[in-house]
């Protein structure tokens, strides 16, 4: 799952690697951005929620969650809530989270991180 789809960059590479993507975006013309570059090849495994993020009541079963920078926003609690709920046993996120947020991920697996502009930290982390 890509939340915050923007360009469409990851979501497209993770059509290409093979995965089934649901991607959830505020802009429904980014949606159709993303539909486009994705290729008919790929609609199959594609699915585009044109949807605003605080007002989600919640996200779908999931073994990958990507997450660039709607948890930098102020307020994002409840889509980190949502984020937790929908991830599956041993799931991964890759996420963007403000030096302030980096506690979210207290007990979890980290497997790669990296500071990518003062006081944001990129990271993949895996559930336990």
């Amino acid at each position: 799952m890509v939340v915050g789809c923007a360009a469409g960059a990851e979501a497209t590479a993770l059509l290409e690697l093979g995965w089934t993507v649901i991607g959830i975006d505020e802009d429904p013309a980014t949606c159709d951005a993303v539909r486009a570059r994705a290729g008919a090849e790929a609609l199959d495994r594609l699915t585009l929620v044109a949807e605003s993020l605080p007002e989600l009541s919640g996200l779908p079963d999931a073994d990958l969650v990507h997450v660039r920078s709607a948890l930098l926003r102020p307020g994002s609690e409840q889509l980190w809530a949502h984020i937790q709920a929908a991830l599956r046993p041993d799931g991964l996120v890759a996420v963007r989270l403000g030096e302030s947020n980096v506690s979210r991920l207290r007990g979890w697996e980290t497997l790669s991180e990296r500071w990518v502009a003062p006081h944001v930290l990129e990271v993949v982390a895996r559930r336990r």
